[in-house]
């Protein structure tokens, strides 16, 4: 198996913008958080992986919002192979990576994530309008098919 550790994160572009046009209370609007995602193994250093999400907060065209919003997270995680893997077969190695790599995106996207989302919070509780609280997300795929579904739909 494996372990991984996030080394560092930063936000290389912050875009908080306070919408003049709002009126509190006179839109129910939500802003909704569009999100994109990428992962990459590093380049020079065959264990270190590099996780960048961007999230979006702006009004769905039903309403203002207080807020438009655009953040871009980066995060570097190392990978660490454990004793008993290391002597694996080239193609077992590469197998573990692929599961190394999808784990790390899914679980690198909810860390970046939950970093995001208070930062937005601070930033937007420093403004003329309500904070802005994204609302949760999950990046496993049985997670968002379980959301997905109704509570009385049948499993």
């Amino acid at each position: 198996m494996f372990q991984y550790k996030l080394d560092d994160y930063f936000f290389p572009e912050i875009s908080v913008k306070a919408n003049p046009k709002y009126i509190p209370g006179s839109s129910s609007a939500e802003p909704s958080a569009r999100i994109s995602m990428q992962s990459s193994f590093g380049e020079d250093e065959e264990d270190s992986i590099r996780v960048v999400l961007t999230v979006k907060a702006e009004s769905d065209g039903e309403g203002e919002v207080p807020y438009n919003v655009k953040i871009v997270g980066v995060g570097d995680f190392t990978l660490r192979f454990l004793e008993k893997d290391k002597g694996n077969s080239e193609e077992e190695k590469k197998a573990l990576r692929k599961k190394v790599e999808e784990r790390i995106h899914y679980n690198g996207m909810s860390i970046l994530y939950g970093a995001l989302r208070d930062l937005i919070m601070t930033l937007t509780s420093r403004g003329p309008w309500e904070p802005v609280l994204l609302p949760m997300h999950f990046f496993n795929k049985k997670a968002n098919q379980a959301e997905d579904k109704a509570p009385d739909d049948p499993p």
